[in-house]
């Protein structure tokens, strides 16, 4: 599995152009679930934007430039919080996790219901196939690393196959054969299945989008155009259609919608490795200019395509050289010359590293222990090893804050981590720093908990009839006690209950202001921000709860406060009516949003009016600041709930 340097670099600056093209030419239809009707003498766009696709990429780029060509997935979540704003989506999720010390992988899959399997992280594969050409092991794995910081599931398992592919690519020319070797890192994964799908449904259809795109749609349809099995169905579909015409593959790209650039980017930039930068057509480069267009904090961030291709080229043959491959021939002898020196100028690898294990959600909870296993590693002898804590005045740890371990390779330390009961609020955010102390090196790590959301919940509370046709029960009242099925018209009730979200199940007015211990509360407390009628307890049927918690900040910021909901819902922040939403809909985390100032302590209390079985509701802070310099979540994490009293 060899390749020629000259090949290599005009394979890689292939995947880069590939990779700009097709994400400029999809980008206005981003979102749009229509089947298209572009064609190629129409699909350039009136203006150019910069793309997360490439841009995220850029930013690894820098890391392996700096530090070098192994690091782990710490460090890419580091560099991303140093370097790249995006904030949104599951980029938002991964730094709000971040931010509270919870890191890969859980920063991926914890409190990110709705976003962990989209497309932020299949679309960022091509970085790990260029500086790994050849080698689709080593691709795949650094690809789970990097999905891993704001996915899970089928995300990380896309991301791996097109990293797998994108090196595969580079010392096979045929598409197909591609394809099916990259599906082996796919195997027993719903990706695995997406492939198969694809083929053949372009062996039924044989290009025909619109007749593919219904059966796509029935098949893998979403209501949220990110979703990644419709996407990779639809890059796949695209690559076969297109039968390795640029100009074919990106337009049948696009015209499947959904997220149509990150499709046509990612067949793009495959068709670039397999056939090249001489394979890119004149007149779209012509229009797009010979630079990257970045919009994070990156050093490349308008350079020469041909200059970042490149810088990308070392950095893979830095990798086979450290790594004894010797995959990469014929480099230059000045280039070998500056990787070698570059290699020879690298700090040597830390000899010690620390992980954070959770035994269940990565949570701290008001009056019961969450478990830790902090996992220390060492490259160093056997030896004594000095371990340090410190953490918020209201956490409680089972260890010293100072003690001496032996340390040989691995030693795992148990913790029972808790509040204290002291304790008058429970943050979002709870951060635990830990100083690792050895003969030769000192270890700073942080983790932490996210605090779990204390609610107090009234109810369910539901009409036995529909007292909206009849204040009277028309089964039980003073003339009449009957079965409901012999009264005319009382047939429903037997597997129906009634509610109304305007009907007061307890008194409002009070419960507003203060806590009503009559109706018995159920003390409530949830690691995310999604609850779901099953959490609550185990009723089943229509039927209204009222949900209540005291939040505080720890300084003033104005916020928007949405609240996702797939049942009506009213709500009130501090008396006032906040939100009013009659309408019956799917659970999406930020809808009906209202803008809020944080600093005063609030009371919030939610009626929710459940016609299901089944629902879901959250609640989220979210910033208007915008720091295009470093990564910061929109998600707030500087709130908490002051913690109530345990009902009698």
């Amino acid at each position: 599995m060899k390749i020629a340097y000259g090949k290599y670099y005009d394979k890689v600056l292939g995947a880069w152009l590939g990779k700009s093209l097709g994400g400029i030419v999809g980008a206005p239809f981003e979102a749009h679930k229509i089947k298209g009707d572009v064609r190629t003498e129409n699909a350039w766009p009136a203006k150019i934007f910069p793309n997360d696709d490439l841009d995220i990429q850029v930013v690894w780029m820098e890391l392996m430039e700096e530090r070098g060509p192994i690091f782990d997935k710490n460090l890419l979540a580091g560099y991303w919080r140093e370097r790249c704003w995006y904030n949104f989506a599951e980029y938002g999720y991964f730094l709000y996790n971040e931010q509270r010390g919870i890191h890969p992988p859980y920063s991926g899959a914890f409190n990110n219901r709705f976003y962990s399997e989209c497309m932020g992280c299949p679309i960022r594969s091509e970085i790990w196939s260029v500086v790994n050409p050849g080698d689709p092991e080593r691709a795949a794995k650094l690809a789970a690393d990097d999905g891993s910081l704001d996915h899970t599931g089928n995300s990380v398992q896309a991301e791996r196959f097109w990293a797998a592919a994108g090196a595969i690519a580079f010392t096979e020319r045929d598409l197909k054969i591609v394809l099916d070797k990259a599906a082996r890192f796919a195997r027993g994964t719903a990706v695995h299945e997406i492939k198969r799908y694809a083929e053949e449904l372009y062996a039924e259809t044989r290009g025909d989008v619109g007749r593919a795109w219904q059966d796509m749609v029935r098949k893998y349809g979403h209501r949220d155009g990110s979703k990644v099995e419709f996407n990779t169905a639809a890059t796949l579909y695209a690559l076969y259609a297109g039968g390795g015409d640029f100009k074919r593959t990106v337009v049948t790209a696009v015209n499947f919608g959904w997220d149509c650039d990150c499709t046509a980017a990612t067949a793009g930039a495959l068709l670039g490795i397999l056939n090249g930068a001489g394979s890119m057509l004149a007149d779209w480069m012509q229009k797009m200019g010979d630079r990257l267009n970045c919009d994070v904090n990156v050093r490349h961030k308008s350079d020469l395509l041909t200059v970042f291709a490149a810088d990308t080229c070392k950095i893979g043959l830095e990798y086979d050289i450290v790594s004894g491959k010797n995959r990469i021939q014929n480099a230059p002898a000045e280039t070998c010359a500056e990787v070698r020196a570059k290699i020879a100028a690298r700090a040597p690898a830390p000899k010690l590293t620390a992980e954070a294990v959770y035994c269940g959600k990565p949570a701290l909870y008001a009056g019961r222990a969450s478990e830790v296993r902090l996992v220390v590693k060492s490259s160093l002898p056997k030896q004594n090893v000095r371990v340090e804590f410190s953490r918020e005045p209201e956490i409680l740890l089972n260890v010293p804050d100072r003690m001496t371990v032996e340390l040989d390779k691995e030693i795992g330390i148990d913790l029972k981590i808790s509040l204290s009961p002291q304790a008058k609020i429970l943050w979002d955010r709870n951060l635990i720093r830990v100083s690792i102390t050895a003969r030769e090196e000192t270890l700073a790590y942080t983790f932490g908990l996210a605090g779990a959301k204390v609610w107090r919940i009234y109810g369910p509370y539901f009409e036995a009839w529909n007292m909206d046709e009849s204040a009277e029960c028309k089964f039980r009242n003073k003339n009449l006690i009957s079965h409901p099925v012999f009264v005319e018209g009382q047939h429903h009730v037997l597997s129906h209950n009634f509610i109304n979200l305007d009907r007061e199940y307890l008194d409002e007015s009070l419960l507003i202001k203060e806590d009503i211990e009559r109706e018995r509360p159920m003390l409530f407390q949830n690691a995310e921000n999604r609850i779901t009628s099953a959490d609550i307890c185990g009723f089943t049927g229509e039927c209204a709860y009222y949900l209540t918690r005291e939040i505080v900040s720890r300084r003033p910021e104005p916020a928007e406060f949405s609240f996702g909901s797939s049942v009506p819902l009213k709500a009130w922040l501090n008396g006032g009516n906040l939100v009013r939403n009659e309408k019956h809909n799917t659970w999406f985390p930020r809808d009906n949003a209202r803008q809020i100032e944080l600093g005063a302590p609030m009371r919030l209390v939610v009626k929710l009016a459940s016609n299901q079985d089944f629902f879901e509701f959250s609640d989220n802070f979210i910033t208007y600041k915008t720091d295009k310099s470093r990564g910061v979540s929109y998600l707030l994490d500087c709130t908490g709930t002051k913690l109530p009293q345990l009902p009698h």
